[in-house]
């Protein structure tokens, strides 16, 4: 690895860095449901969310191989030579939380999409036969979305980046190597 200042040592803080905000925006609402609730003082919209720890499982994986990815990548910032299988370590990593964030995302849609009555559950408990505060799941109904929220794309882009960044660290590690 190149010394302090180097390609591969900001790419590495970049990872790191992208780590810790990801960290922080697994706390943002990644998924919610929007419903009508009336009672005797009319009918309100009321809301509800998760982030990625209350939604999925799932992305809760994601988050800790992007957080995972961001540490190791900030203690090989720390050192002086890496090589490259410790670049591929970070960019399979920080893929692998991308891919299954991805994956999520896929899974709710594709139910979304498939005609019926589906419901998905992104809580662990099935959903109640009325809406209850705290509940997020997925159903066709009126008067009712269920949708991701901007937490998700947040994670997404975060992640993403250490995608990127990890895929440059690599390739910039190669070329040092090739001189």
């Amino acid at each position: 690895m190149d010394g302090p200042g180097g390609l591969r040592h900001r790419t590495a803080l970049g990872i790191a860095v992208a780590g810790v905000l990801l960290l922080l925006a697994s706390f943002l609402p990644w998924f919610e449901h929007v419903y009508a609730l009336g009672d005797a003082d009319g009918v309100r919209t009321e809301r509800t969310s998760a982030g990625a720890w209350g939604s999925s499982v799932v992305w809760s994986l994601a988050v800790l191989c992007g957080v995972a990815a961001g540490g190791w990548a900030a203690l090989l910032a720390r050192g002086r030579s890496r090589s490259r299988y410790v670049d591929l370590g970070l960019l399979l990593l920080s893929a692998a939380g991308l891919a299954l964030c991805l994956g999520e995302v896929a899974h709710v849609v594709w139910v979304s999409i498939w005609p019926g009555e589906q419901v998905i559950v992104v809580s662990l408990n099935p959903p109640p036969p009325e809406v209850q505060r705290g509940q997020l799941y997925l159903h066709h109904g009126s008067g009712e979305r269920s949708w991701f929220s901007w937490g998700l794309l947040a994670g997404l882009a975060l992640l993403g980046g250490q995608v990127l960044l990890a895929a440059r660290s690599l390739l910039a590690g190669r070329a040092a190597r090739t001189r």
